[in-house]
């Protein structure tokens, strides 16, 4: 085989590899933009997707202002409905670190991962306030690495002062 026709061979075998392999499986974690006024408590979630993926445990940090938002996460019904329990601690930052696990290998389905009461505290100023993820690792019922997309929410404070 020639030079040219022999790199091309490689690389329409390389590429009929990624076609076969089909895309990376990730799971997906979201929350949805919230309204709320000066000191009123709403509710929200982390809303997950499986996308194919198949996740059994995982955790995450929640990083927001904790001066304008305090936040109170519960076990949401998809967590639930796999067994799962809710372990979560707030860090020094005020930040929450979040796990989500259970004795037992079930995978989580979509929906709810956690529910979340959000106070916004009365001398917050009006606006957006970010609630990111930050450090999102999820497993396998095998204990491997997932991949997750992540897509932070928001809680926007309308009305005046």
């Amino acid at each position: 085989m020639m030079p040219g026709k022999q790199t091309k061979a490689v690389f329409l075998a390389v590429a009929a590899v990624f076609v076969t392999a089909g895309p990376l499986l990730a799971a997906q974690v979201s929350m949805p933009v919230t309204q709320a006024r000066a000191g009123e408590t709403v509710e929200s979630s982390v809303q997950y997707r499986a996308q194919g993926a198949e996740v059994a445990a995982l955790n995450f940090d929640l990083a927001f202002d904790d001066s304008v938002l305090t936040i109170t996460p519960t076990v949401g019904s998809a967590a639930a409905d796999a067994g799962k329990g809710l372990e979560y601690t707030v860090l020094p930052s005020g930040n929450l670190r979040v796990l989500i696990f259970g004795v037992n290998e079930n995978v989580i389905g979509d929906g709810s991962l956690i529910d979340l009461t959000i106070e916004v505290s009365a001398d917050s100023s009006p606006g957006p306030h970010v609630i990111e993820f930050v450090d999102a690792t999820f497993a396998s019922p095998d204990a491997e690495a997932v991949p997750v997309r992540v897509r932070s929410g928001r809680v926007i404070r309308v009305g005046g002062p």
